[in-house]
Parts: C-alpha cells; structure tokens; sequence
C-alpha cells in the first residue's frame, strides 16, 4: 500500500462528479496496489473508484491460482511455463499445477513409460482445466489413507465454461488394485470417470458430482460423496457415505450405505430414481431432513428395500406409485451416530441399527448378525466353548470369530497343565507383536489373542505347549 495522506481526519470525504460543483477539491490519497487472493472481482475490501469518494485509486494484479481453495504450499511448477518435472512419470509428493485446457500425456511419456501417481501428491486444476489418467498409458496410483492423492479445482460457473472433469484410468490401463486414496475437491461441481471398481474416493461439491464409467457397470467401496451425486451408468455403492442425495438415471444397488441430509434441500427425495430402473436397498439409512427416502414413479418388480432405517421424512420411506415394491425389515429410529453434521456415522452404544441387518446376510467382523449402516459396532464376542467341536486328534480349535475385530478367541483342550507360548506372524512372516508364554491347566480352555494396534489383513498365530504346535489362519478387519 503507498498513501499520500492516510487517515486525514481533515481531509474531506468527498463524492467526486467530475462534472459537479465539486470537481475541484477531491481528496487524493494515493494509490493502492493490491496482489493475491485478497482481491476480490465484486464489491469487497476496496470498492469505490477514486471519483467514488476514497480518494484512492487502484492498481489490481490478480492471481487465480488462490481464487477458492488456496493451498497451503509453494506450488513448485506449472506445466505451460516451466515444463514437465524431473522424473516426470513418477510423481509421488508433487504439488502440481495444470493451467492447460488440453493438456496431454503424451506429450512429455515415453511409449514405454508407466505413470506412477502417489502418494501424497496434490494437482491443482485451473478454471476451465480437465485432469485425464485415461491416457492410453499404463498408469499405477499409490495414495494410502496416510497420504492421500488430492485434487483441487477452481471453477466458476460462467455461460459456456466447460464443467471440469477428473478421468481415472480404464480397467485397461489401471496396473494397481484400486484407484487408492483420493481427496477431490470441485469446488462447484464437476465430472468423474472411473473404472469398473473405485474405492477410497473423496469427493465434494457445492452442487453436483456427475459419475460415470467406462464399464458396463461400477461398484463403489468405502466412498464419502458430499453433493448431489449424479449416476449416470448401473451402480452399485457399499459402504458409502453421502451427504446430499443420489439422483440414478440407471439400475442402481446401495448395501449398507448411509445418506445424510445437507439440510440445504428438505425438499427433496434422499434417492431419485429418474428413468425405469431396478433398485435394491439394504441394511441402509436414510437420515432427514428428505421429504422422502426413495422417489420412483416407475420401479420394476424386481426392486427391493430391505432392512432399512430412517428419520425424519416427511412422507416416509418410498413412494413408488406403479410398483409393488419388495419390502422387508423397515422401521423408524433415531440412529444415534456418533456425529453426522461432521460425516461420522459410527453407531454408538444402544443404536437401534445394531444387528438390524439382513439375518440371512453375512455376519459382522464380531460374529453377530450384520448392523445397519457402514460401520459394524463391534460387541464382544461371547464363547461357549464347551460347545465347541473339538477336530479327532486336534488340541486346537479356532479362532472365533474369523474374520474378527480386535480379538481373537482359540480354544485348547490340554490333558495335562503346560507352558503355552502364543506367536504372531504377518503374511511376510514377521513378527506381528512379542510372543507370550503363560502356564496354563488342564482341560478345555479359552485363549483370546488381543491383535489391537495391527493393520487390516491376514495372520498366522502359531500355538505350542512343548511338546507340540500348530498354526492357525486369522483375517482381521476393522
């Protein structure tokens, strides 16, 4: 800032007509230079021309870059200035900016180049910009729940200006098992394309998030969608979070699913389905303010909602005017999650949708029928074991359950007392945690193996009393 005179008290403020009586006598205090985010393209921190009464004039230089979402780090290149980074098709860390509108791969990979994404590496779309892995090239990506990829873009909604889009390699070209963790910000709105599965995705948006695929069909993991979700082609969402609403232009198939009312649109159905097409809910939940939780004029019969939960509907759970829906295991409840205004929706001790779940279903990771909603409460397990069939010859049964949470349960039957010595290998076979050696008596015994602090995946436990040992499989799950 560089001012002549500022705050004069005895300078006047004066509106300046240039053609009025007084043309003469305006204030002038200098000259204001203003860079960055803080300039604003609509009446804010300055506001008036200096013949507008400050008595300053003006001098903008914008930086876009920062418009909505500014991010916290230097941005270390731009591909239409600076080039391609060093090691260009391995990009793990990079913050990067793209300002080009047809920015092409092609241009800076080898044919006989991999593109490796992640992790941790964050890509800034400018205003206008689109972002393709689609690109014909084999393409890994590594972002881990630690180090998530994320991508920003800046779009403001103008006539004629391109939607911005994000499109994730095909099944083709996708070498890694998934799409790994992403964090995606659209900032208005915005299309995604992805391969015929996708989990760990992120994604937010003021208005709409439009998902298509190049598959037949997609299926949808462990997804939080904060929007209006938009599904073009035959979905199927598990374990998914959304906070908006979910419009279907084809069949569509939600199990254990969570949809939570912004509180922006009461007005709306929590699931539209908008042309003729199959729907089948389960073990999901319909969190109000909707004014329904199903909207379809036309279902056909194979269509089901099963062991669902809602609240605060207006009009209740579905209206399908022309269809005899299929309904089973429907009520209404507060679901007591832990915090959904925030997006958690763990269920706390006491939820009503604690094994609320389809009986015929698969169990949860403890063993008891399956919970409504994403997350399973874990209860603890109780074991008779007793009633435990012992194999001929065996001294080991178990683990109970498997897969399990937290702990596992091994029974021994021990015709004599013995040191018993527990053991825990990954699949790598290391050392998951110490070993434990504990004197123990005869008979038939119960043997919990705590597993808290390991990751998600499978075990070896190897049990030994001295004279014999034997290895049993355990997957854990969270």
């Amino acid at each position: 800032f560089t001012f002549d005179q500022q705050n004069d008290v005895w300078d006047p403020y004066i509106f300046c007509d240039p053609s009025g009586p007084h043309a003469e006598s305006s204030d002038e205090r200098g000259t204001i230079h203003l860079f960055g985010q803080l300039v604003m393209d609509r009446r804010g921190y300055v506001h008036r021309s200096n013949c507008g009464g400050t008595g300053y004039h003006k001098s903008y230089k914008y930086d876009e870059r920062l418009f909505n979402d500014p991010l916290p780090f230097f941005l270390p290149f731009q591909f239409n200035s600076l080039g391609a980074p060093p090691m260009a098709p391995d990009w793990s860390g990079w913050n990067v900016v793209i300002e080009e509108e047809s920015f092409e791969w092609a241009e800076w990979l080898e044919p006989e180049d991999t593109l490796r994404v992640g992790p941790g590496t964050t890509i800034y779309l400018r205003d206008g910009t689109y972002l393709s892995f689609a690109c014909g090239f084999p393409v890994i990506l590594e972002g881990s729940e630690d180090e998530p990829n994320r991508v920003f873009v800046e779009y403001r909604y103008r006539p004629g200006n391109a939607v911005p889009q994000v499109c994730f390699p095909t099944d083709t070209h996708l070498l890694s098992d998934d799409l790994g963790y992403w964090e995606i910000d659209l900032d208005y709105a915005g299309r995604i394309h992805v391969p015929s599965h996708a989990s760990k995705l992120h994604v937010r948006a003021d208005s709409c998030i439009d998902l298509s695929t190049s598959a037949t069909s997609m299926v949808l993991t462990d997804c939080v969608f904060e929007g209006t979700l938009a599904l073009e082609d035959q979905a199927t969402l598990e374990r998914c979070l959304v906070i908006g609403r979910i419009m279907a232009e084809d069949d569509l198939e939600l199990i254990n699913c969570v949809i939570v009312s912004d509180e922006e649109r009461p007005d709306f159905s929590a699931v539209d389905m908008r042309q003729p097409s199959v729907v089948g809910i389960r073990n999901s939940f319909f969190q109000g303010p909707f004014h329904l939780g199903l909207q379809g004029d036309y279902l056909p019969e194979a269509s089901f909602l099963e062991y669902c939960g809602y609240a605060d509907l207006a009009y209740g759970l579905f209206h399908a005017p022309a269809t005899p829906l299929t309904t089973t295991g429907l009520f209404e409840s507060e679901p007591r999650f832990v915090d959904p205004a925030n997006g958690d929706v763990h269920l706390l001790a006491g939820s009503p949708l604690i094994d609320a779940g389809d009986p015929a279903g698969p169990l949860d990771p403890d063993g008891t029928r399956a919970d409504v909603g994403i997350y399973p409460y874990y209860q603890e397990y109780q074991l008779d074991v007793e009633e435990i069939v012992m194999p001929e010859g065996a001294w080991i049964a178990g683990p109970y359950p498997n897969p399990f949470n937290h702990t596992a349960r091994l029974v021994m039957q021990l015709d004599r007392p013995a040191r018993v010595t527990v053991q825990v290998y990954d699949v790598l076979g290391r050392e998951a945690r110490p070993a434990e050696t504990m004197q123990v008596g005869s008979g038939r015994l119960e043997m919990p193996i705590s597993m808290e602090g390991l990751a998600t995946g499978l075990y070896f436990i190897r049990m030994s009393d001295g004279m014999r040992s034997e290895i049993r499989k355990a997957v854990l799950t969270r």
